[in-house]
């Protein structure tokens, strides 16, 4: 069975897939962990998740991961058929960069919806928090703001941004759960983009070690592998 290296970066969900050079994976998940921080000091994600993103590219960009493709998806949920998080993130990435990621964020999802990890990412806080619960004129409003990262030879990273706000309690089956239109304030945005490392001005520049520098101490709190945070394996 195939087992792709999955882990979350602050918050963000990061499958490195089979068979990728181990020679490039801690460049990738430093680059990615770098953007993170860096945009999340410059915009809160969950209130405006549209300049976050401006910013994480921004880093992305000044660390030579050349954007080769961004497709952005703003709609409103079918009255009749509602939202569910895992076929949008589907749909959509095949939308933008064809059927070529599909079995690779399948995978993903389905480690994502284990019990355990699906019960552990309930729980989860600050820098790892998936969504954020808020009251706004009395009612109790869920604000998600959901990143996955697909790493593959090149470098390459296609990475999904999902944006919604919900009036619905929130369960761990929330990735499957389908959620009433009526329950979803405003828009659903997927945001779909794909780098590639230059790897020469990568390492013409010396960003490797600066970089590692630049990353906060707790670097290893914020790097989580999946099996060991949520114990996949045991179910």
């Amino acid at each position: 069975m195939i087992k792709d290296d999955v882990s979350i970066v602050a918050g963000n969900f990061v499958s490195i897939g089979a068979g990728f050079s181990t020679q490039w994976d801690e460049d990738v998940v430093n680059s990615l962990l770098f953007a993170e921080l860096y945009a999340n000091s410059e915009a809160d994600r969950f209130q405006n998740p549209q300049q976050w993103s401006i910013e994480n590219s921004k880093a992305m960009k000044q660390l030579k991961w050349d954007l080769s493709s961004s497709t952005t998806y703003s709609y409103t949920p079918d009255a009749i058929l509602g939202f569910v998080l895992e076929e949008a993130v589907m749909q959509k990435l095949n939308a933008a960069l064809g059927a070529a990621h599909n079995v690779q964020m399948g995978r993903l999802i389905d480690a994502l919806q284990k019990p355990s990890v699906a019960e552990g990412l309930m729980a989860e806080t600050g820098e790892h928090a998936v969504f954020r619960v808020s009251t706004v004129r009395t009612q109790q409003v869920a604000t998600f703001c959901l990143r996955y990262s697909l790493v593959e030879p090149g470098p390459a990273v296609s990475n999904v941004l999902v944006f919604f706000k919900t009036t619905e309690d929130v369960d761990a089956g929330f990735m499957g759960h389908r959620f009433e239109s009526e329950t979803i304030l405003g828009e659903v945005t997927v945001q779909i983009t794909r780098r590639v490392l230059d790897k020469k001005s990568y390492e013409r520049k010396g960003l490797r070690s600066l970089v590692k520098e630049m990353l906060p101490s707790e670097r290893d709190h914020l790097i989580c592998n999946l099996d060991s945070r949520y114990s996949i394996a045991s179910n």
